[in-house]
């Protein structure tokens, strides 16, 4: 089981449903809202800064217990394990003209002559760090929202804290499979959002030598078929697009329909931004 702690709520990674309540999961990475730095036509380069996962991975030594032996038992075996929480940082990439191409969510190519117009300092586009995006999302956008993809990624740095991007971590993009907007709890299905698989290498837990965690990059995305469990107390409230309250709700919503989960009541202007007016965005009320 993976268990990823975001606020105000748990996802648990559930056993796969029966093949008939199956939601087929995306096959690529969600977009990340980004916004543009810098643009400069004249050296055919573009600074992105965006908000993305970064979860701590550390090596935890544990005594692997038995029945009938006190924990305390220096003869007992011992094991590493990986100990991680979730986080957000803020990353930096350039790119060079002839590495990425940029469209809109409608499908549009934006033509080479007019890509630093749309590049200005400033503006907001989705980027696809992975090269790859499945459609399946597009239609929580609005049609002219900009997409960025390279075609060879680019390093990327961590950088300082931006006050023109949301400390608040992005929305997660996932397909509706059901929800107790009084438990409250919603279900769904979504690609979480690392993209490195960690292990543990070397060591020797039991002379007391701790391994090292290692990090490799993942060539397919993993995806989790959620259970969203929010505090007592706490209501599913559903708005659209452009944060106008939805009229019965969970009688319209369909299984595998594209939504933004937002974990906060109220989903930053930066986000809200980029998205179609007639996608749903559930988030959970807070006690007043």
């Amino acid at each position: 089981m993976i268990r990823t702690l975001l606020p105000c709520l748990a996802w648990l990674v559930c056993a796969p449903a029966s093949a008939e309540e199956t939601v087929a999961p995306p096959n690529s990475w969600a977009p990340l809202f980004a916004r543009v730095v810098r643009a400069d036509g004249a050296d055919g380069v573009v600074t992105l800064r965006y908000r993305d996962s970064a979860p701590e991975v550390t090596v935890r030594t544990e005594v692997v217990r038995k029945k009938g032996v006190a924990d305390e038992d220096v003869n007992l075996p011992k094991r590493q394990v990986l100990q991680g929480t979730q986080g957000w940082k803020l990353f930096e990439v350039k790119l060079r003209a002839q590495d990425f191409r940029l469209r809109t969510a409608e499908g549009g190519e934006v033509e080479r002559e007019a890509v630093w117009e749309r590049l200005r300092p400033g503006a907001a586009l989705l980027y696809a760090k992975k090269g790859k995006l499945d459609p399946v999302y597009l239609p929580a956008f609005r049609p002219d929202a900009l997409i960025l993809t390279p075609l060879v990624e680019p390093a990327r740095v961590v950088v300082a804290e931006d006050e023109a991007l949301p400390e608040e971590p992005p929305p997660t993009l996932a397909l509706f499979k059901a929800a107790d907007p009084e438990g409250p709890v919603l279900e769904t299905v979504h690609v979480l959002p690392e993209d490195v698989h960690h292990s543990v290498e070397g060591g020797d837990p039991d002379r007391g030598k701790v391994g090292k965690v290692v990090a490799t990059p993942l060539k397919e995305p993993l995806y989790s078929e959620s259970r969203a469990y929010y505090p007592a107390g706490y209501r599913l409230v559903v708005t659209d697009g452009a944060g106008r309250p939805v009229e019965g709700p969970w009688r319209k919503l369909k299984r595998g329909q594209l939504i933004v989960v937002a974990d906060f009541d109220q989903l930053p202007p930066f986000y809200r931004g980029f998205l179609n007016k007639d996608v749903f965005v559930i988030s959970a009320r807070r006690p007043e």
